[in-house]
């Protein structure tokens, strides 16, 4: 079972190129992934406001895709990934299962940001499940990632008619908690191996590999 988990886990940060992360690995044929980007593992059971997540997210899909069949519209594949999860636990059990029939000598990668949001608990959880995994951290200039993250917001939709103007809403605690870097990196650090440091100019991200130990 344990050789079904990840290798490779990307912890975020949200909206500092982790899509574009996973729009090149997907492509390649020895990487294996979710067919959708974020799996949301851990969060669903050690972030309290991600508790209900997966079950909301599937059950949305399973009606998308109901629909989708009335009328005899194609499905594309990660809704009816999505679909297909509707009514399972989430436990480890069904973590391998994401990645099941991957091949041996490939590397397994979930990309889920909200994984930065863990605290003790879920971290623990993670280097228990998966003790040779290597965390990267992908962090970009906090108060850019902040105004994106807002932006993402505002475009979703999802904010009542009373949103407060732009400033405020990007010094509100659920988007100033996910730029905290160095609470981040402390909180994950504290099992740390070895860490390696890099730089990137594209978006003018840098990244983070953290190669986790048991306590």
């Amino acid at each position: 079972m344990a050789n079904t988990y990840p290798g490779l886990i990307c912890i975020g940060a949200q909206k500092a190129g982790t899509t574009w992360l996973y729009g090149c690995l997907v492509r390649h044929p020895r990487v294996t992934m979710a067919l959708v980007k974020e799996v949301h593992s851990f969060d669903t059971r050690h972030v309290p406001a991600m508790s209900t997540f997966n079950a909301s997210r599937f059950r949305d899909a399973k009606k998308e895709v109901d629909t989708l069949r009335e009328v005899d519209e194609p499905v594309p594949p990660s809704l009816q990934w999505l679909a297909e999860q509707h009514g399972r636990t989430i436990d480890d059990a069904w973590y391998a299962d994401v990645f099941a029939g991957s091949p041996a000598d490939g590397l397994r990668v979930d990309i889920t940001p909200a994984y930065s949001m863990l605290a003790d608990a879920g971290i623990d959880h993670v280097v228990s499940l998966c003790p040779d995994v290597r965390i990267l951290v992908m962090l970009r200039d906090p108060i850019e990632r902040s105004f994106s993250h807002v932006r993402m917001l505002l475009t979703k939709g999802g904010l009542p008619a009373d949103t407060p103007p732009m400033l405020r809403l990007a010094a509100q605690e659920g988007v100033v908690a996910r730029s905290r870097y160095v609470e981040l990196l402390e909180r994950w650090s504290a099992r740390d191996r070895k860490s390696t440091r890099l730089n990137s100019s594209h978006y003018n991200i840098s990244y983070a590999v953290i190669c986790l130990k048991k306590k």
